[in-house]
């Protein structure tokens, strides 16, 4: 964690818990010890993830920041894939240690198929 602070780096993980805690409403996680970092991407799936829908999910959360325009800084950008192939997002304050109040600042979902079809065509 100490690299990814210091680096300036916003961290994308499948690794959620530990570095945003519980959720939104149970922030305990690295980021959320942090004074100030430059975000946190955290990819979710009900029945686990392969390198193919990570790296799905991964296009899926670029395109979601450039169409939300949303910057990171002290925030996360939460996707979770549901088995029926909807990819639900949402974007949330992790604040900074002994502030209060997380606001979600977007959600929603997107189709997931459609970046699963550019990893088999090789476009992704």
């Amino acid at each position: 964690m100490e690299k990814v602070l210091s680096e300036e780096f916003t961290l994308v993980t499948n690794n959620s818990v530990d570095f945003r805690g519980g959720g939104p409403s149970s922030l305990s996680g690295h980021h959320a010890k942090a004074e100030i970092h430059c975000g946190l991407v955290c990819l979710n799936a009900q029945s686990g993830m392969c390198l193919d829908t990570q790296r799905a999910m991964f296009a899926a959360a670029l395109d979601l920041l450039d169409r939300l325009n949303v910057d990171l800084i002290n925030r996360a950008l939460e996707l979770f894939l549901l088995e029926n192939g909807t990819l639900e997002y949402s974007v949330y304050d992790i604040p900074a240690p002994g502030k209060t109040g997380v606001a979600v600042l977007h959600s929603g979902n997107v189709e997931f198929d459609p970046y699963l079809d550019q990893v088999a065509s090789g476009t992704l």
